[in-house]
């Protein structure tokens, strides 16, 4: 199922994150260029404690795919693509230039390709033209 975003989105009761995130200034800045306000009635820092309010009624989450995927295969709550405009995320691994990374932290960079790469494979994971 597909929303629309000034419509559907931006009219609905909303469980935001409540520090500025890089999602959350996207939602804003988005809804800015709409000339729309978000309807924020729940803000919460934990992406979990969204997915459980969201589930038990107490509004709408916007989440990536990857985030509530067990949840949509055991039919425990329902999603809608917003589908224009486009919300893109960039993700980034930062290391520190004073010094080489460790061998655990090129392990765990390592671990993340990985994984990134065969989700973006499958399909989980869309990549942006």
């Amino acid at each position: 199922v597909d929303c629309d975003w000034s419509s559907d989105v931006c009219s609905s009761d909303l469980i935001l994150s409540a520090t500025p995130s890089g999602l959350r200034a996207t939602l804003d800045r988005l809804a800015g260029e709409s000339g729309i306000a978000l309807n924020p009635v729940i803000e919460a820092d934990s992406a979990t404690l969204h997915l459980e309010l969201a589930m038990n009624g107490f509004g709408y989450a916007i989440m990536t795919p990857q985030a509530i995927a067990p949840e949509l295969k055991q039919k425990r709550i329902a999603a809608a693509r917003i589908v224009e405009p486009r919300i893109v995320r960039v993700i980034t691994l930062g290391t520190s230039v004073r010094h080489s990374p460790s061998r655990a932290v090129r392990h765990v960079a390592g671990l993340i390709e990985t994984i990134t790469k065969e989700l973006v494979s499958s399909g989980q994971w869309p990549l942006v033209d």
